[in-house]
């Protein structure tokens, strides 16, 4: 299989596939197998979760995690943040330490990681478009043949 971009059709038609309740929409990335498929998340929730080579390590996607964290995990999975603190505890510790002195501790500091979890399907397709080197390999059950060079 040659590596073609994919084309605005495409995108389409893997967004018309991600939309369903049983979806698949396998790609390649950088030698890697992306799959793509609708789990269930928690009691009455479903999303899309990527899988790399049919696996997902959840320590992939935090940068902390110096021994399993994978870079090439930023450009496919969802990228969150979150606060150190609630603002519950900030204002606990402004009103111990003192506002000069809460300044200092960066209490406004946050923590980045990437989760395989995406709630939607345009979520996931806008991401994706920006990715490069990725080729599609599969849409559902049906396999994507290469297009032909215009002669």
């Amino acid at each position: 299989m040659t590596k073609s971009p994919i084309t605005k059709e495409q995108w389409q038609q893997i967004e018309a596939e991600l939309k369903n309740l049983y979806c698949r929409v396998v790609f390649d990335y950088q030698g890697q197998e992306l799959s793509v498929q609708r789990m269930r998340t928690g009691e009455g929730r479903m999303d899309l979760v990527v899988y790399l080579d049919g696996q997902i390590n959840w320590g992939w996607g935090w940068p902390n995690q110096k021994d399993d964290f994978k870079p090439e995990i930023k450009a496919v999975w969802r990228k969150r943040s979150r606060s150190l603190y609630s603002p519950a505890r900030k204002k606990e510790i402004i009103k111990n330490v003192g506002k000069r002195a809460a300044k200092k501790l960066c209490l406004d500091a946050k923590m980045e990681y990437w989760e395989p979890i995406f709630t939607s399907a345009a979520v996931l397709v806008r991401q994706y478009k920006k990715v490069a080197d990725l080729t599609l390999k599969s849409i559902g059950h049906s396999t994507v043949e290469a297009a032909e060079p215009a002669a």
